[in-house]
C-alpha cells in the first residue's frame, strides 16, 4: 500500500504545473501536493449562480477561448492580458461580466463557511425569497483530469504569476481553485446535505 501511494505520488510530482512550485512556502507546497494527490474539491451552488448545472455536468457562463497556459511568460501579452483581466473580474463579485472559470474550494471548512455566509445573507435579505444554497463534492483521479482535458489552478498563485491583486478578497481566495470552462457530471460524486 505505502509502495503505492509512493508511486502515485512520485508520478503526479511528473506531471505537476509549475505554477505550483511558487512560491515555494513549505506549508503551501505541502497543501498543494496534498491536494492533488487526493483531487477532492468543493464547488458551492445556490439559485443565483452564474455557473449552470445541467445532467452534463457545471459549466461557466463565458466559453471563450482561454487557457492557464497563457500565464506563462513565454505567451504574448495579449493572451496574458487576457487571462489577468478574466481573473481579475472573476474575482470581483462586484464585475457582472462572464466569466469562464467555476470557482471551487479545496477545504471543506471554507466551502461550509461560504455556504453558511450566502445562506445567512438570503435569508436576511428577504423571507419570502427561499434560495437554495449547496455543496456538491469533486473528485478524481489525476489521470481521468488529463483524459477529460480539465484545466484548474490554485488561485493564489495564479494571482501571483499574473499580478493580480487579491487583498480586496479577504481569505476566501486563499481555498480556492478555479477550473476552465467545464467540470464532468462523473467527477461530481455527491451532494453535501448539512453544512
Amino acid at each position: 500500500m505505502f509502495c503505492q501511494i509512493l508511486l502515485r505520488l512520485f508520478t503526479l510530482l511528473r506531471w505537476i504545473p509549475p505554477h505550483l512550485f511558487f512560491p515555494l512556502s513549505p506549508a503551501v507546497f505541502a497543501s498543494d501536493i496534498l491536494t492533488m494527490v487526493f483531487l477532492r474539491f468543493y464547488r458551492v451552488q445556490d439559485d443565483e449562480s452564474r455557473v449552470r448545472l445541467n445532467h452534463r455536468g457545471f459549466f461557466a457562463e463565458d466559453d471563450c477561448r482561454m487557457s492557464f497556459q497563457w500565464a506563462h511568460h513565454r505567451t504574448s501579452p495579449y493572451l496574458r492580458g487576457r487571462l489577468t483581466k478574466a481573473l481579475g473580474n472573476h474575482e470581483d463579485w462586484s464585475c457582472r461580466e462572464p466569466s469562464p472559470f467555476i470557482s471551487t474550494y479545496f477545504d471543506l471548512d471554507a466551502a461550509r463557511r461560504e455556504a453558511r455566509r450566502r445562506r445567512d445573507q438570503y435569508r436576511t435579505e428577504s423571507a419570502a425569497l427561499s434560495r437554495s444554497v449547496k455543496i456538491y463534492e469533486i473528485a478524481f483521479h489525476t489521470d481521468d483530469s488529463w483524459e477529460a482535458g480539465l484545466q484548474f489552478r490554485k488561485v493564489p498563485g495564479l494571482a501571483d504569476m499574473l499580478g493580480v491583486d487579491l487583498s480586496h478578497v479577504g481569505n476566501n481566495a486563499d481555498h480556492e481553485y478555479i477550473f476552465l470552462h467545464h467540470i464532468p457530471r462523473c467527477f461530481i460524486k455527491r451532494r453535501l446535505v448539512r453544512f
